[in-house]
Parts: structure tokens; C-alpha cells; sequence
């Protein structure tokens, strides 16, 4: 059985409705995950926004190495990794907090905690991706002798399919 090919058009598509992901990083040896907000460009740069004195901050403070994971149930799973980088342009973080802000309307009764930081208490993130990946799960099955998933973005910059 072969599998849908995902273009970037539409995994980014797909990115842009939403506004929770799953991020996991590393902390003193020992894995940290943490579900947080979003904003994605066109570009496929993901920003959060979280508080300065975090785990999460601090580990990728110190190891910007990320994964990250977004789904929707029976429509599509992105994978990726990246490296995370501080927004030290105040204008820049100001900018996305405004996004975040934004793509939360999106969810009619969602009250994100992002909004109780106060004043300089956060800061914000960006994670380039290295390579990013898309699954399909609009099918009942998954039964092919391939990888299920679509390559958005690799290492190369070539995309085709996983051979995870």
C-alpha cells in the first residue's frame, strides 16, 4: 500500500492550524518535555514563549538540541528536530508573543497559562528545524512496507520520502 505524499505546502498548512506542540530537550543528562504554545512561519520556524526561570528554558539555554511533535487526531503528526535560540530583539519577541496571543483564538474556550507571565518574566524562542517529517492519519490503516511518513525538511534539504 502505498502512502500519501505530504508536501511543505501542506504540512505547513496544516502547522498554521494549530497552536499546541509537544517539545523535548535535555536537562542535566535527563529528558524534559514539556506541551506549549506555538507560532510557525512561512519559513517553517517554530516560537514559544515560556518563563525565563523554566527547566525548559534552562536546558535549552544550555543545549539547544529540540525535538518536537504536533497532532491532530485523524488528520496529521509532524515530527521534527531543531535547534532553539533565544529572541533577544525585544521588538522580535514582542512580535510573537502577539502571534501566540493571536493563534490561540483558534481554540474558542483556550486560556493559555502564557498569559499569566508578567513583564520580562519570559522569553521567547525560535527552533530552526533540521528535519521534518509528516505522517497521514486520515487512513484506518497503516500497513505498508515503507515508512508512513512524508520528509518536509532534511538535513540535505531534499524531501521525498522517510526511511525511518
Amino acid at each position: 500500500m502505498e502512502h500519501t505524499e505530504i508536501s511543505k505546502q501542506d504540512a505547513l498548512a496544516f502547522l498554521q492550524s494549530q497552536f499546541i506542540m509537544n517539545i523535548a530537550c535535555v536537562y542535566n543528562g535527563l529528558p524534559v518535555s514539556s506541551v506549549l504554545l506555538f507560532h510557525i512561519d512561512d519559513e517553517c520556524n517554530f516560537y514559544f514563549a515560556t518563563h525565563r526561570d523554566s527547566i525548559k528554558s534552562r536546558a535549552l539555554l544550555s543545549n539547544s538540541n529540540v525535538s518536537l511533535s504536533v497532532w491532530e487526531h485523524n488528520k496529521m503528526l509532524i515530527q521534527a528536530d531543531g535547534v532553539a535560540a533565544e529572541i533577544t530583539d525585544t521588538n522580535k519577541a514582542i512580535e510573537i508573543i502577539d502571534r501566540l496571543a493571536e493563534s490561540t483564538a483558534k481554540g474558542a474556550s483556550f486560556w493559555p497559562p502564557l498569559f499569566r507571565i508578567k513583564g520580562d518574566s519570559y522569553i521567547v524562542f525560535a527552533i530552526k528545524p533540521t528535519w521534518m517529517r509528516a505522517l497521514d492519519l486520515t487512513r484506518d490503516t497503516m500497513t505498508q512496507e515503507d515508512s508512513p511518513f512524508s520528509t518536509i525538511i532534511s538535513s540535505d534539504n531534499e524531501t521525498g520520502n522517510s526511511s525511518v
